[in-house]
């Protein structure tokens, strides 16, 4: 009898050790849209999530639509950056709270849009002040 009694609290210590050493559950998700400056999903976008406390990042690509999802996080803060080739990146903050889900967009512009003509304005022409230097040289 006595056997059975410590075997049974051999067992349990073994569960209560097994239970104590279970990393804590990040269920926290960061989902998100990639889209340009009209508002279209952007495939293809490469979605880094930095936690601001120790720099450990993970990464995602956003789908077909401009979706991406990083899920497991900690709580904490985080630096949400997109990068995609001819497009501007595009970064942000984000708080994560244990067993949530925090949406976001980032928008990227192309960088085409970026290079614009130059402005013209409505003012007159100036002709342009001309200044003269004499300087005369004997030999």
């Amino acid at each position: 009898m006595l056997h059975k009694v410590l075997l049974a609290t051999s067992l349990s210590g073994v569960a209560l050790l097994f239970l104590s050493v279970q990393p804590a559950s990040a269920a926290a998700c960061l989902r998100g849209k990639t889209v340009d400056s009209s508002g279209a999903g952007l495939s293809g976008v490469a979605i880094t999530v930095t936690r601001i406390a120790n720099n450990g990042s993970r990464s995602a690509t956003s789908s077909s639509g401009g979706q991406f999802e990083v899920c497991g996080l900690d709580a904490g803060r985080y630096q949400v950056s997109a990068h995609k080739r001819s497009f501007q990146d595009s970064s942000r903050a984000a708080e994560v709270q244990a067993n949530t889900d925090v949406s976001l967009t980032l928008v990227l512009p192309s960088k085409a849009a970026q290079m614009t003509a130059p402005q013209q304005t409505d003012a007159p022409a100036t002709e342009p002040a001309i200044s003269t230097v004499g300087m005369r040289l004997s030999f």
